[in-house]
Parts: structure tokens; C-alpha cells; sequence
């Protein structure tokens, strides 16, 4: 039989050699805790690394959506250009066509007008006329709504009359700067009013 020495509660080595559960869990945490320090100090006091990424990919986002908004812009001005093109083109081939023509239209006082776009109701069109006569008060006062019934039941709504085809493309460029529909066309119809 072996005899053990005495048991000495102040001897740190034979206190050491048996872990007790709240020393295994001082161990961690202190381990756990210098691990932080140090995260922290190589992240310079700016966040852990993973955030440094996030914040790069947010703002690199952020100037892809500047990038596509601004070709956006781009890509309205340029077809509010070409729109205004196509009007004043098909203005132009309607005060050039014979006079006996069929389907001519005269070019002499208010044989022109505006488009402003197709409704499916009479009603819808006097909403859309009072809407744009309201946004549009310089370009459109003074100025009659017709409505030209088209295929399917739907009325186009026109404005005017213009004494020239001219007359009608400026006015129209005024409307359709800020994406408005607008197109010249001939003045028939009939008067919005009587629907």
C-alpha cells in the first residue's frame, strides 16, 4: 500500500494536475476573449472584417443602380427625341400628300392636331383631358378635345386645332419632353363633349 502525502490546499501544482469544471470554463473564456482583442485590433477599431465587405459591396451596388438610373434618363431623352421625330415626319407626309388624293387631308386652318393617347370609355378620356389640360395649362388652353374612335371600341383623344402642321409638332415637343404620348395627327372626330 502506497501512502500519499497529506493533502495541502495551498499547493498549487497538485491543485493543477486535476481540473475542476469552473477552471475549464475560466480557460475558456478567458481564451474566448483574447481572441476578440485580437480581432479587434487587427480590424482598427472599423468593425469585423466581414462588415468591411459589406459595406464595399453595398456601396459598389449603390453605383451600379446610379449607373443604370442614369442610362435610364438617357434612354427616355433619347426616345422622347426619336418620338418627336416620328411626329414631325408624319406631319410632314401629310401636308405632302396631292390634294386629290385618297384620304388627304386638307393643311388649311385646323386640319391638325394632337394625340394624347386611347381610352376604352368616354368618360376615361374626359378624365385624361381634364388631367392634362391641368398639367399642361400653356400648351393646352384654348385648345378642343375630339375623340376618334379606332378599332375595338376605343376613342383616341385629340387636341386642337393647329392652322399647321409646324404649329402641331412644337406643341407637341412641349408634351412630349416629359414622357406624355403625344403625336400629331389630323383634327377628325368628334367633339368630346357631345359623348
Amino acid at each position: 500500500m502506497t501512502h500519499e502525502p497529506p493533502h495541502d490546499p495551498y499547493d498549487v501544482v497538485h491543485r493543477l494536475d486535476r481540473p475542476t469544471p469552473s477552471m475549464v470554463w475560466g480557460l475558456v473564456m478567458a481564451v474566448a476573449l483574447l481572441a476578440a482583442g485580437i480581432a479587434a485590433f487587427r480590424g482598427g477599431g472599423h468593425g469585423a472584417p466581414g462588415a468591411d465587405a459589406s459595406a464595399l459591396e453595398v456601396a459598389r451596388l449603390e453605383r451600379e443602380v446610379r449607373r443604370i438610373a442614369a442610362e435610364r434618363d438617357d434612354l427616355s431623352r433619347r426616345m422622347a427625341t426619336l418620338e418627336r421625330g416620328v411626329g414631325e415626319l408624319k406631319i410632314a407626309a401629310i401636308a405632302q400628300r396631292p390634294s386629290g388624293a385618297t384620304g388627304s387631308i386638307s393643311t388649311g386652318a385646323g386640319a391638325f392636331a394632337l394625340s394624347l393617347g386611347v381610352e376604352m370609355s368616354a368618360e376615361a378620356a374626359r378624365r385624361r383631358w381634364s388631367a392634362l389640360g391641368a398639367r399642361y395649362p400653356r400648351t393646352l388652353s384654348g385648345l378642343a378635345a375630339k375623340v376618334a374612335r379606332r378599332p375595338g371600341g376605343a376613342l383616341e383623344l385629340l387636341a386642337g386645332p393647329f392652322a399647321t402642321a409646324e404649329a402641331a409638332a412644337r406643341a407637341c415637343a412641349e408634351l412630349a419632353a416629359p414622357a406624355t404620348p403625344c403625336d400629331p395627327v389630323p383634327f377628325t372626330g368628334e367633339p368630346l363633349e357631345r359623348l
